[in-house]
């Protein structure tokens, strides 16, 4: 298997299930994870993604941010209106873990999270002072378990999180895998 020691991207795509099943849309790689955290339950997960920094593109899509029009200073300005009750989706969210064994051989281990719903968590924002300090924003999140049924050893199951069976010997191998499942153009 191999040390964890690093982590790559943050994709994301739309979740939809219909006629038994599940499929993804619309989705992109839009922003990275700089740290993550799973606490895996019996039928569920909780996630902590840190990131470098979500742009507006990725809070709307994640967290389901409604875009508003408003006049300021004679001009028409668009505004992410924070507040009320956000309608996250619920998406298919993947990343990579970037391993490495005691022979320095490196392998990748793409991990998505079949149905999962995000909400932003608190922010601290700080002067700059004598040194700066890297302070990653973060989401949280839930993972539950597919709506999609699939049989294992005779019975009905829903996986909360997929991952290959064998580790790949390259990012670009692990980044198609990914972008695949999700149905994710090449970006």
């Amino acid at each position: 298997m191999g040390i964890r020691t690093g982590l790559f991207g943050f994709y994301a795509a739309k979740y939809s299930y219909a006629d038994g099943t599940a499929s993804y849309s619309g989705g992109g790689m839009f922003l990275d994870a700089v740290s993550f955290q799973d606490d895996i339950q019996k039928s569920d997960a909780n996630l902590t993604v840190g990131t470098d920094g979500m742009s507006p593109d990725a809070l709307k899509f994640l967290l389901g941010v409604p875009v508003i029009e408003k006049t300021v200073g004679g001009e028409s300005v668009s505004l992410l209106a924070w507040g009320g009750e956000l309608r996250a989706p619920d998406i298919g969210f993947g990343l990579i873990e970037v391993l490495e064994s005691d022979g320095h051989e490196v392998k990748y281990n793409p991990k998505i999270y079949v149905k999962t719903n995000f909400s932003p968590t608190g922010k601290t924002i700080n002067t700059e002072g004598e040194s700066k300090e890297f302070q990653p924003e973060s989401l949280s999140g839930a993972a539950v378990p597919s709506d999609e049924r699939v049989v294992v050893d005779g019975e009905p199951y829903s996986p909360i999180w997929v991952e290959p069976e064998e580790y790949f010997s390259t990012l670009s191998e692990a980044d198609a895998f990914i972008r695949d499942y999700l149905n994710i153009a090449e970006g």
